[in-house]
């Protein structure tokens, strides 16, 4: 109890300092918000003084990790009708870190087990932009199943991104950890009022490239260059071990957008669906339709009719990208629906320019897919 107690009297000592150095007019909390966050504090370590007497512990200690989180993510009147995120606390401003470590470090000692959701990998996706931009999503097969992660490029560190839907909001992770041969990756947050513990089990050969690239990044302070101007940014996909998604945006040396229309061009992969009304829809398309099958196409957008080409297969060499379609091909009507016709195979490549690693990474993403 001594080190928590300890610990507790250093954050609130903290939040007095920077309180004190804060001008009257930048300051976002008072004096009063300290001293109520020192009391839900204190009170949070009596209740896991108790926790040996309770008749089911991990439900009380989780009880207790609750109810100190919802009194520390507002520093409003819980019992006031207003929206949270316009009134968030200390945890989340400005002491993110101190408090989580705390919590997850006292809920742990008293014998707390983080609450378990295990995932079958289904899907990956990663956004790849600016230096600071490596955004990856891990998801099971439900829909609301999934885990968003920002790399912070300061700290070199994933962070979970507890509003995927919208500006990113970044927790700590703890405790992450991988098998020796990738099949899984798991690690610890708080998230929620809750201390969970998530564990990713890969399905097919590209998912454990992803969990290698995550966990190198996490661990091994590798540097994501500086976007240079004429770099590609770049958005990948997988689902069950294939690819479904890889579009590019190109730049010039001036750090211009170059038209897909034009040589140098970006280009895009995708997945559709084709309805019962042979038209294209996708799968989060609200409609009243019913899509019969999906498929992964591509475009050349230097084509004036337009055409979508369905991938057979996509390969990877020093930077450069091969797309090869099948001998299937789909134009539309003045109705949109599909006309399906058959064509010779076509091959298309385009350069990709990003750091050494990012295009290591996408090439042995690549290498491990399943066939189309």
């Amino acid at each position: 109890m001594t080190q928590f107690i300890t610990q507790k009297d250093q954050i609130i000592a903290q939040m007095r300092a920077e309180l004190l150095a804060t001008a009257t007019e930048d300051r976002y909390y008072t004096e009063e918000n300290i001293t109520d966050c020192k009391a839900h504090l204190e009170a949070f370590l009596a209740k896991l003084e108790k926790a040996d007497q309770a008749t089911d512990k991990q439900t009380y200690l989780a009880e207790a990790i609750q109810t100190l989180c919802e009194q520390l993510s507002t520093f409003n009147n819980p019992e006031e009708e207003e929206m949270r995120e316009y009134l968030w606390g200390f945890l989340y401003l400005g002491y993110t870190k101190e408090l989580t470590d705390f919590i997850r470090e006292a809920a742990l000692v008293y014998g707390f087990k983080p609450i378990p959701t295990v995932i079958d990998l289904y899907y990956c996706r990663v956004e790849i932009g600016g230096f600071d931009c490596f955004s990856v999503v891990l998801g099971g097969i439900e829909e609301e199943n999934f885990v968003s992660l920002e790399y912070d490029p300061n700290t070199h560190q994933f962070y979970y991104d507890e509003n995927p839907y919208g500006d990113p909001f970044p927790l700590p992770l703890y405790n992450v950890q991988v098998k020796p041969d990738y099949s899984e990756l798991s690690f610890e947050v708080l998230s929620r009022d809750k201390l969970q513990h998530f564990c990713f089990l890969a399905q097919y050969p590209s998912d454990k490239v992803w969990i290698k690239a995550i966990y190198d990044l996490h661990t091994q302070k590798i540097v994501l260059n500086r976007r240079e101007k004429h770099w590609s940014t770049i958005t990948l996909g997988t689902e069950k071990g294939k690819i479904i998604e890889l579009r590019t945006t190109q730049y010039d040396n001036e750090g211009d957008i170059i038209p897909s229309a034009e040589d140098g061009g970006g280009f895009s992969v995708f997945t559709m669906g084709i309805n019962e009304e042979n038209k294209l829809q996708s799968r989060n398309e609200i409609a009243d339709t019913k899509i019969l099958f999906e498929k992964t196409f591509f475009r050349d957008a230097r084509e004036e009719e337009w055409r979508l080409y369905e991938l057979q297969h996509i390969a990877i060499q020093k930077g450069v990208v091969t797309i090869t379609s099948t001998d299937v091909v789909r134009t539309r009507d003045e109705n949109w629906q599909l006309i399906t016709g058959t064509i010779a195979s076509i091959s298309l490549s385009y350069e990709l320019k990003n750091s050494d690693f990012v295009l290591n990474f996408i090439q042995e993403v690549i290498n491990n897919l399943k066939e189309q």
